[in-house]
């Protein structure tokens, strides 16, 4: 049975206070030609009878039953505010099921009365103001407020031992598990996932951005929220990529590629393509183009069966075909779960799949993605130093940090020179080494985001750069 008078009994057997007194409005929603609340409007005298099943329950249990005023709706106020929460909730969320609804519901009541404080309790929760209240006047009360589980932790770091990293605080998420996780250059970290909202923030999103030692960035509010998020990939320029299904406060789109800026702001600029379906993984090309797989067969209306490309402004690359990630004819639907741009600009994809353009490829296949690939180290002379350039374009991976400037002496063995700096189509760094000296080696190293949910790091390298001045006239 659901009902108003289900509800009243399983309200009954769970609240911890005391029921007294219960207002409730003078209508209700009738489930055919009568009302959930009261029988007032179907009674001559227009007055309740008392023998509405609610009604029944109420003196069953011991509680006063009373009515709103008639043509005073501002009484219902703070529940219909609340419910316009429930609503804002619902509206940036895309669900598969009904599962999937519930238990979004069951997470947020959980993060509003346990972790959420209100303006009108003293900045206090509802769970903490509940056990003020019971300590005052526990003859209110009929059982001990207690915290229902949580809130869940979701994200820690460790050592390159293995051991828990002490130093990274407990981030605290909130309702749901994360599913996606970057490092920006700053060290800062970026988790997403299918959780709500961080414990003392009562910003509701599923992207929250922690500082290196753990502690939440407060000022990284991801506006509009996004939800169900499983992928990121930070760019060169600080830029953030989202893969799933994003969604927006004004309703406009499901995109299964957002972009943000580095402050968490959404890039209107950035097209925001259609799809049927969630993203699992993105590979980011260095001439700005993205490749992302998931669980979808259209985007924009065209056939694209479980992988896609968008071009540098977040259009659909026309250019990239469809390759039918599919089972059979008769079953369509694979899916893909995670991408691995390797260094030749070819891709490698894995996930639920049998077939890949008509050919049998059993849940891997590589994907010729057809850009030329540009990597080139070079070395302009300064002085006693050398200005290293490493220049990076077209297919293969794109890279998820800074990269390194290595050197060697030997060409063997290389050590640090330290971080590379951001430029046009590339990276440069400064190296104190005389190329009219001892010939040394150089090589650029840098770390890549790949694999399922982008959860694996991949390493690129550049060409080796020699200082040998023989070369210099183009003796090779």
């Amino acid at each position: 049975e659901v009902s108003s008078t289900d509800f009243l009994r399983r309200l009954h057997a769970a609240a911890p206070m005391k029921r007294v007194k219960l207002l409730t409005d003078n209508r209700g929603s009738p489930p055919g030609d009568g009302s959930q609340f009261t029988d007032r409007f179907t009674s001559k005298r227009k007055t309740p009878s008392g023998n509405h099943v609610f009604d029944r329950e109420c003196v069953r249990l011991g509680i006063e039953h009373r009515l709103i005023p008639p043509r005073h709706p501002q009484t219902n106020g703070m529940v219909e505010r609340f419910n316009g929460r429930i609503s804002d909730v619902l509206a940036t969320t895309r669900f598969v099921s009904g599962e999937q609804l519930a238990t979004t519901i069951k997470r947020y009541g959980v993060l509003y009365n346990q972790h959420i404080p209100q303006k009108a309790l003293g900045h206090k929760t509802p769970l903490d103001s509940l056990r003020e209240w019971q300590e005052k006047q526990p003859e209110l009360f009929v059982r001990n407020v207690r915290k229902l589980p949580g809130p869940d932790t979701y994200a820690a770091r460790f050592t390159p031992t293995g051991a828990l990293d002490s130093s990274f605080a407990d981030p605290q998420i909130c309702c749901g598990p994360a599913r996606a996780v970057a490092v920006q250059a700053n060290g800062s970290v970026l988790v997403g996932g299918y959780f709500l909202g961080v414990v003392g923030n009562s910003a509701i999103g599923a992207i929250v951005r922690f500082s290196a030692n753990g502690t939440l960035d407060a000022a990284f509010p991801v506006d509009p929220p996004a939800t169900n998020v499983s992928a990121f990939v930070v760019a060169p320029d600080g830029s953030i990529y989202v893969g799933a299904s994003y969604n927006t406060n004004d309703q406009v789109s499901q995109r299964p590629v957002a972009r943000l800026s580095a402050n968490g702001t959404l890039d209107t600029a950035y097209d925001n393509v259609y799809t049927d379906g969630g993203t699992n993984t993105l590979a980011l090309q260095p001439n700005g183009k993205i490749l992302f797989g998931g669980n979808f067969q259209l985007i924009d209306g065209q056939s694209r069966h479980a992988l896609a490309r968008l071009d540098a402004t977040g259009t659909l690359d026309a250019g990239f075909a469809d390759l039918s990630f599919s089972f059979n004819a008769g079953d369509p639907n694979g899916s893909i779960f995670g991408l691995a741009a390797q260094a030749d600009g070819k891709t490698i994809a894995i996930g639920n799949f049998t077939l890949a353009d008509g050919q049998s490829r059993q849940y891997a296949a590589r994907v010729v993605t057809g850009d030329a690939v540009v990597s080139k180290l070079t070395g302009q002379t300064s002085g006693a130093s050398v200005i290293a350039t490493w220049t990076r374009s077209g297919n293969g991976p794109e890279l998820a940090l800074p990269p390194t400037l290595m050197h060697s002496s030997d060409g063997v063995t290389y050590i640090a020179v330290g971080p590379m700096a951001r430029i046009a189509n590339g990276w440069q760094a400064t190296a104190n080494y005389n190329v009219n000296g001892t010939p040394f080696y150089l090589q650029a190293v840098g770390v890549t985001s790949n694999g399922a949910d982008n959860g694996s790091s991949g390493r690129v390298a550049s060409p080796v750069y020699v200082s040998d001045r023989i070369f210099a006239d183009g003796f090779d």
